[in-house]
């Protein structure tokens, strides 16, 4: 049997390996429910400490463009996403759009505490995560949906047979 994993696990996963690999001070990652208006963040820290939050979700939350800041002290205006890492000590962030055919899910925010040449190595390690977290987000959505045309069905079948019978 397979194990399905949450997307909340997987991005957890993803995070967690990505902070190590880069030697960043702080990876997150934040995914929107357009429905709720909200956005679940959940972040790693280089010490191993872990935190899970939910907040509103902004207008400027997600640009869908990849935004590499190698000094955030130089540039202006700040992003969002390079806002809450400043704001969190950071001084030089990546933001890579969880992004998909299907929409924007949310951002991947990786930082370290001093400026630094981010090379593209970096960014390409960095996207690559958001594309597995964002195929995990999709692959759950389509899941769900697939559940409830499933159970749809299930009752219009029901409703059909009862129909019949009572004819």
């Amino acid at each position: 049997a397979i194990s399905v994993q949450s997307p909340q696990a997987i991005v957890q996963a993803a995070i967690q390996h990505l902070c190590s690999v880069l030697r960043c001070a702080r990876v997150s990652a934040g995914i929107f429910d357009r429905e709720k208006r909200e956005v679940w963040t959940t972040a790693i820290l280089a010490n191993g400490e872990t935190f899970e939050q939910t907040g509103p979700l902004q207008a400027d939350d997600g640009s869908g463009d990849l935004e590499v800041v190698e000094d955030i002290s130089r540039v202006t205006p700040l992003s969002a996403a390079a806002l809450i890492l400043q704001a969190a000590g950071m001084h030089s962030c990546v933001n890579v759009p969880l992004l998909s055919a299907r929409g924007l899910y949310g951002s991947l925010n990786i930082g370290w505490e001093n400026p630094r040449t981010i090379t593209r190595e970096d960014t390409e390690i960095a996207e690559e995560a958001a594309d597995q977290v964002t195929l995990a987000i999709e692959q759950s959505e389509l899941l769900q949906e697939a559940k409830h045309f499933a159970a749809d069905l299930k009752q219009r079948v029901a409703e059909r047979t009862a129909q019949l019978e009572a004819a």
